[in-house]
């Protein structure tokens, strides 16, 4: 185990980089070992430029909610990437290309045509 995962708590909840026994998951080893190689505080100072970046960019988005003021929230970044196993990115994947598609055709017609509502 690297120290990296040592005092990480996942014992309450799937966790895709350690199974139940808090050892890393085979799908993690290789991504494990290049966090590492960063080490916390590399990782944690890469994690400061990116919300700043995204501070200075205004990457926004807003939250509406019934009986509430319009929210601004700030983009949120994981600069720890998911891991995705092919078997389940098969099935995702088929419906992230559906929903661009229907999204495609929706701002398609709102913004020409308007002939397929």
């Amino acid at each position: 185990m690297v120290n990296l995962w040592k005092k990480y708590d996942s014992k309450k909840t799937y966790d895709e980089y350690l199974n139940s026994d808090h050892k890393l998951r085979r799908q993690a080893v290789i991504i494990s070992h290049i966090l590492e190689r960063h080490g916390i505080k590399k990782l944690n100072e890469i994690e400061k430029n990116c919300a700043s970046t995204i501070n200075a960019r205004g990457i926004n988005f807003r939250v509406y909610s019934s009986g509430k003021k319009l929210q601004e929230k700030k983009w949120p970044l994981d600069i720890i990437p998911r891991i995705i196993l092919k078997k389940d990115w098969t099935k995702v994947s088929k419906g992230l290309l559906q929903r661009v598609k229907a999204l495609n055709l929706f701002i398609d017609d709102v913004y020409n045509d308007r002939k397929n509502f």
